[in-house]
């Protein structure tokens, strides 16, 4: 009996996936409760369960580079869902609360006479600020408080009542859930976390499966710890790096489908969906919109239905993209640092029109002095906010392997000398774009390094370099690529969940 339920239990992958995804989570509780001491045997059996299975899997699926990163994500991103105190992704309490205000059908939050965003979030939660739930014993005794709903307060962590309620749909699911069953509002919290983490499971996975070439970059790419942190949280920009990478897998796989036929209506539809939820992101990102050049040459020119909605398309995306940067700013902002630096936003537009070789240096001079800062903010090296600190050498690794990921992959497909150029264009703008967002709205007048700026804003940007990499059956030949950089990527990964642990515990 007992051999045939083993033997079913083997063959079944969705059930070896689901005992990954329990085992994973058996192991989190036992860390995050202290239980390791007390429970050794249940730790042991229940980690040597959880190597068993993933020893089975990958064996199972090692050429296949999507199953890999399902296999790699599901523990690292439940561990990011369950270590990382809310708050503590960067201004994560103002996206909490946003997330509430969408949850409460607030999607246009009203201003005081000031300016200021009203938005309300329950009283025990503006009463235990990050300051004060700082590690996990506190936490353990906020979770067992009940949280009254009806009771609601203004809360002043209203930086991102600007931001499009539309980046927050996903996450208000698990805040309304957690509404409904009345559970501690830091419980909601969290499963608004999972509603995003299960987002961007969902679409990496598919991503990884369907976009045709730089499989293996894109596999680094959603497995870097900073990427995992800001997708397993409340913030904005788990929709924004998400959606944006799902556009480009899209239009990729668009461009080189096997068969010769062109877009189809439903394809069409779909797209423009795309570019429409993009242009509700932050607007620096909206240029990446054009990459739908790309698929010029698929594109039935005398089919009227889909170059209507094509054009409807950029009309509508426009429009949103600019009444999204309006509302975006329609907000007064507290900040110490903007008026302690008298930051003008429009003074400094004058500055730079007047001034353009001056913003130049500028630019070249932000990016000598903070080189290393944007690395070790884009791989991960520095989480929470900025205070977490990991290890320079697992950077370094995850550079390197970022780095050499296009030259390392057997593509069939690639994209044309011209169109590396476009994209590598693209890039830079985009690139810009951020740098000069930043030097308008965080930096004083004049100034001469770009205040602000992280590496975590160019996630949704370097990608596209990356993709001009890759080159048509050119590739260095080496031996088990995938599961190298499996265990290179998860050993990296635990250490950052390890860090994360001991600076909470």
């Amino acid at each position: 009996m007992m051999k045939k339920i083993i033997k079913k239990v083997y063959n079944n992958n969705k059930i070896l996936f689901l005992l990954e995804i329990l085992s994973s989570l058996e192991l989190i509780f036992l860390v995050f409760f202290h239980r390791i001491k007390i429970n050794r045997f249940l730790f042991l059996t229940t980690g040597i369960i959880f190597l068993l299975i993933m020893i089975i899997l990958i064996k199972r699926y090692r050429k296949k580079i999507e199953y890999l990163f399902l296999i790699l994500i599901i523990p690292i991103s439940l561990g990011h869902l369950l270590l990382m105190i809310p708050n503590y992704v960067p201004d994560e309490g103002a996206h909490i609360a946003r997330v509430y205000s969408v949850a409460s059908l607030n999607l246009f939050p009203k201003k005081d006479k000031k300016g200021y965003a009203i938005i309300k979030v329950p009283r025990d939660y503006e009463n235990h600020s990050m300051l004060q739930v700082n590690n996990y014993e506190k936490l353990q005794q906020m979770l067992k408080k009940k949280t009254n709903y009806k009771d609601e307060v203004r809360t002043m962590a209203n930086n991102a009542a600007g931001y499009s309620f539309v980046l927050y749909i996903i996450p208000s699911i698990g805040m309304n859930l957690g509404r409904i069953l009345g559970v501690n509002f830091y419980v909601s919290s969290l499963l608004a976390r999972l509603c995003n983490l299960i987002f961007f499971v969902t679409v990496g996975f598919f991503v990884l499966k369907r976009i045709p070439f730089g499989k293996l970059l894109m596999f680094v790419y959603l497995l870097t710890p900073m990427f995992i942190e800001q997708a397993v949280s409340c913030s904005a920009d788990s929709f924004v790096n998400t959606i944006i990478i799902l556009f480009i897998s899209y239009i990729l796989e668009l461009k080189y489908k096997e068969t010769k036929e062109k877009i189809s209506l439903k394809q069409t539809i779909f797209l423009s969906l795309l570019i429409i939820l993009i242009s509700c992101c932050k607007i620096v990102y909206f240029p990446i919109c054009a990459m739908i050049f790309l698929l010029k040459d698929k594109i039935d020119k005398k089919d009227k239905k889909i170059i209507f909605i094509l054009m409807l398309t950029i009309v509508v995306s426009s429009v949103f993209a600019f009444l999204n940067y309006q509302l975006l700013n329609q907000y007064t902002v507290t900040n110490e640092h903007l008026i302690a630096d008298k930051v003008n936003s429009k003074k400094q537009l004058s500055f730079v029109v007047k001034n353009p070789i001056f913003y130049t240096k500028t630019i070249i001079m932000t990016l000598i002095n903070n080189q290393e800062f944007y690395i070790k903010t884009f791989m991960g090296e520095l989480l929470g906010w900025l205070n977490i600190v990991g290890s320079y050498l697992a950077t370094m690794i995850l550079a390197i392997l970022m780095v050499i990921a296009p030259f390392l992959e057997k593509a069939k497909n690639s994209l044309k000398t011209h169109e590396k150029i476009f994209t590598h264009l693209l890039t830079i703008i985009l690139f810009n774009m951020v740098l000069g967002a930043m030097y308008l709205s965080w930096t004083r007048v004049g100034g001469l390094v770009i205040e602000g700026v992280q590496g975590r804003y160019f996630i949704p940007v370097l990608f596209l370099s990356g993709l001009a990499l890759v080159k048509k059956n050119k590739y260095i030949e080496f031996k088990h690529t995938n599961i190298v950089y499996f265990f290179i990527l998860f050993i990296i990964n635990l250490n950052s969940l390890y860090t994360i642990f001991q600076f909470f515990q």
